[in-house]
């Protein structure tokens, strides 16, 4: 609520000179001294509003932002800028579990999406958006060496490229020296295919492609490395991809079928083979697969099941426009900073330029 200060200084005098003001000079100028003390009383009076993106004088939007992690686009409108701090604080009530995270990623990104949680580990991943980022260029520090964390920005640091956190984004900000937590996302650039309908080969009566129409051969990615998967990666280890997200899954009415998987070569589905190139006998309780072609051989009835029944998940290669993967990496840097929760460091990296397993990049702390 505004308030007269001119009035109230006038009324505050004697009435002795108030009397002898008769042609109102003193209070002319008590109205000039009060400009300045009702500029100062209106804005100590705003200081709580201030406080509130809601609220809060348009300068200050993106200062109140940056309190709780949200990054705040300048440019746009008052208003949108003040959604996006409020989006920000009602997303943080649901996303501290690291499933929510990863679900948020991957809808960010529309590709397969590890993460796991390096709050305690030593780091060594280049930053997508470092330019000059290289495979043996450490650029995290532990957040238990605070000597490390104090040369940040000056002239002995020894890890000139930081890790984001949230806002401000600078390493000279010395973000990193209060934050304990740290989830890496690696990154595989695949589509995800989730509950399809595979489609039917004419060449035999139980021979199916993965995809929903037969649009010739494809290979199935292996979902750590996002390099094709082989007939021999997979026979040697077919725990790793059957039923996982790194491979592939067969469901009968959205439940694992739980059929043993056998790796195959059905580059000719009608003739299908072993890998050392033996005819198959194939078992109607099993599932032989060729990820090399994108085809298995599935006898439904002797699964216990039927056509619309049968689902599968599988992963295949993106466009292979590069171009293309950079904006799609660039969306999801972008987007993290409100996938995450404030305070939270998100790491971004491609799991194809790392080792097969995102957990082997991840150095324990007695090795730091």
């Amino acid at each position: 609520m505004s308030m007269d200060i001119a009035a109230l200084l006038y009324d505050a005098l004697p009435g002795l000179y108030r009397d002898q003001d008769t042609r109102g000079e003193l209070r002319a100028f008590l109205t000039l001294t009060a400009e300045p003390l009702a500029e100062l009383y209106d804005s100590v009076a705003t200081l709580r509003d201030d406080l509130y993106a809601a609220t809060c004088r348009p300068e200050f939007i993106a200062l109140v932002g940056s309190l709780v992690g949200a990054e705040v686009d300048t440019g746009a409108p008052d208003r949108e800028q003040r959604a996006q701090v409020l989006d920000s604080l009602r997303s943080y009530r649901d996303k501290g579990t690291a499933d929510e995270q990863l679900r948020r990623a991957e809808r960010i990104s529309g590709w397969l999406v590890h993460l796991v949680d390096g709050s305690d580990r030593l780091v060594r991943l280049p930053l997508l958006n470092d330019p000059d980022r290289g495979p043996d260029r450490p650029v995290t520090v532990d957040v238990r060496d605070l000597d490390a964390i104090h040369r940040i920005g000056r002239v002995d640091d020894d890890v000139p490229y930081t890790v984001d956190v949230s806002s401000p984004r600078h390493a000279t900000d010395r973000v990193g020296r209060a934050n304990h937590d740290a989830q890496i996302f690696f990154c595989v650039p695949a589509v995800v295919h989730t509950g399809r309908r595979p489609a039917r080969l004419p060449a035999a009566p139980v021979a199916f492609t993965f995809a929903d129409h037969d649009d010739g051969e494809f290979s199935l990615l292996d979902g750590f490395e996002g390099s094709p998967l082989t007939r021999a990666a997979l026979a040697a280890d077919l725990a790793a991809f059957a039923g996982t997200r790194r491979g592939f899954a067969f469901r009968i009415r959205g439940t694992d079928s739980g059929a043993p998987v056998v790796a195959t070569d059905l580059s000719d589905p009608s003739d299908p083979r072993r890998l050392d190139g033996e005819p198959l006998i194939f078992v109607g309780t099993e599932v032989a697969v060729d990820p090399e072609t994108g085809r298995f051989l599935a006898d439904l009835a002797a699964l216990g099941t039927r056509d619309g029944e049968f689902t599968v998940d599988y992963l295949r290669a993106t466009d292979p426009d590069p171009a293309a993967e950079v904006r799609t990496f660039a969306g999801l840097t972008a987007g993290l900073a409100r996938a995450v929760p404030a305070a939270t460091v998100a790491v971004v990296t491609d799991a194809r330029i790392h080792r097969s397993n995102p957990a082997a990049v991840l150095l324990s702390s007695n090795d730091a």
